[in-house]
C-alpha cells in the first residue's frame, strides 16, 4: 500500500504572474517592418474524442464554446529574441475565437528567434500558465500553476533574418504540447457485482479513487534549441506519486460514491509512469492497480477507464469506445462537479503528493 504525503508546491512564481504576463514595449531603434501572423487553428482542434456510450458533456463542445460558455480567452503570445538571445519585442493578445492574430512591428537588421505560445486565460484574462525568466531565450520557460483541463498549451518557434530596407512576413503555427485525458470511473457506487446488476447503491468503503503519476511535468522551456524542454515538479520520477486526477465522495457532498464519475485532465510529460489507485476508509495509503510507463503522444486524447467490478484491470491508452464494460445494470449517469473548478481549488489539488 502506497503512503500519502502532502508536499507544499513551490508557487513563488505566482508572485510574479502579473509582471511576467504583461506585454512588453521595447524601443530597439529598428526601422524594418516585420509582419507576424499566428495561427490559432491547431490549439484544441485535435482533442475531438466523443464518448458514444455515456450521456455526458463532451470535451469538444467545451472547447468550442470556450468563451461563450466557459468564459475563457485564448492568450496568444509571441516573444522576439535577437542573436544574443535577449528579448527585444513581444506581442500579447486575448482572443475569443480561433481566428489568426496579426501584428506589425519594426526591428533592426539582424537574426532573430520568434517564440509563440497559445494558452487559455480566465474571464479576468488571468492565464493558466505563467511566463518565467522571459528576458533571455536561454532561461525563458512557461509553467502551469493550476491543474485543470484548461491547461492546454501550443508552441511554435522560428528563426528569421531581417535585412536593412526589406520587410519580413513571418507566419507561426503553434502545435499542441502535451495530451488531454478523459477519465471515467464506473461502478464505484456498488459493493458487489450483484449489486451492480440490481442497481443497489451502497457504501463499499471506497473514499478516494484516482489516477497518479511519478513524472509530473509542470513547465516547458521555450528555447527551440534546448533538448531538455520539460520541467518536473520537485522529485517527480524518483518515487513520489502525484495526482493526475482524483475524486472523493465529499467532492459531491456524499459520504460514499453514488454514481459513475467522469472528468478530464492534462498531461504535459512526454513519458510518464501511471497507476490507478483507490483508498478505503481508514487506510493511510492507496491500493495501486495497472501501474505502467507510457510514451505520451502530443495532441492525442487518452482514456483512463476504471471499473470497480473489474478493479484489477483499469485501462489507460488512446481514447476510443471499445473498452466499456456492460452488465445490464440500470443507467446511472455520470456527474462531474469540477469541470469548472475555480483556480483556488485547482491549486490545492496540485499541492497533494503521494508516496
Amino acid at each position: 500500500m502506497k503512503k500519502i504525503l502532502f508536499a507544499a508546491l513551490a508557487l513563488t512564481s505566482l508572485l510574479f504572474t502579473s509582471c511576467e504576463n504583461d506585454d512588453i514595449v521595447i524601443d530597439m531603434g529598428g526601422t524594418n517592418p516585420v509582419s507576424i501572423t499566428v495561427s490559432l487553428s491547431d490549439f484544441f482542434s485535435c482533442y475531438d474524442f466523443t464518448d458514444t456510450k455515456h450521456d455526458i458533456s463532451q470535451i469538444p463542445d467545451f472547447y468550442r464554446t470556450f468563451h461563450s460558455e466557459g468564459e475563457q480567452y485564448i492568450q496568444t503570445r509571441v516573444l522576439i529574441y535577437n542573436s544574443n538571445g535577449m528579448l527585444v519585442d513581444s506581442i500579447l493578445t486575448y482572443n475569443t475565437n480561433t481566428n489568426s492574430v496579426s501584428k506589425d512591428i519594426k526591428l533592426a537588421e539582424g537574426k532573430y528567434t520568434a517564440v509563440a505560445t497559445l494558452t487559455f486565460a480566465d474571464k479576468d484574462k488571468d492565464p493558466w500558465w505563467t511566463l518565467i525568466d522571459k528576458e533571455s531565450l536561454n532561461t525563458v520557460y512557461i509553467k502551469y500553476n493550476y491543474r485543470s483541463w484548461w491547461n492546454l498549451m501550443s508552441y511554435a518557434a522560428q528563426e528569421f533574418t531581417v535585412s536593412e530596407g526589406n520587410g519580413v512576413e513571418l507566419t507561426l503555427k503553434p502545435k499542441p504540447v502535451g495530451a488531454l485525458c478523459y477519465v471515467y470511473y464506473q461502478n464505484f457506487q456498488y459493493a458487489s457485482r450483484n449489486d451492480c446488476l440490481t442497481g443497489k447503491v451502497s457504501d463499499n468503503g471506497v473514499r478516494n479513487v484516482a489516477v497518479y503519476t511519478q513524472n509530473l511535468a509542470i513547465g516547458y522551456r521555450l528555447n527551440p534549441k534546448n533538448s531538455d524542454k520539460y520541467i518536473y515538479l520537485d522529485d517527480a520520477g524518483t518515487g513520489t506519486w502525484y495526482y493526475l486526477h482524483k475524486y472523493e465522495p465529499e467532492d459531491f457532498d456524499w459520504t460514499y460514491f453514488q454514481t459513475n464519475l467522469y472528468g478530464f485532465f492534462y498531461i504535459l510529460a512526454p513519458r510518464c509512469k501511471v497507476t490507478f489507485g483507490y483508498i478505503l476508509e481508514g487506510d493511510d495509503g492507496f491500493n495501486g492497480k495497472g501501474e505502467a510507463t507510457y510514451d505520451i503522444t502530443t495532441g492525442e486524447t487518452y482514456l483512463a477507464y476504471w471499473d470497480w467490478i473489474k478493479v484489477g484491470n483499469p485501462y489507460f491508452g488512446i481514447a476510443d469506445n471499445n473498452h466499456w464494460n456492460s452488465y445490464g445494470a440500470p443507467v446511472v449517469e455520470a456527474t462531474n462537479p469540477t469541470m469548472f473548478v475555480d483556480k483556488t481549488t485547482a491549486r490545492i489539488l496540485e499541492s497533494q503528493a503521494i508516496r
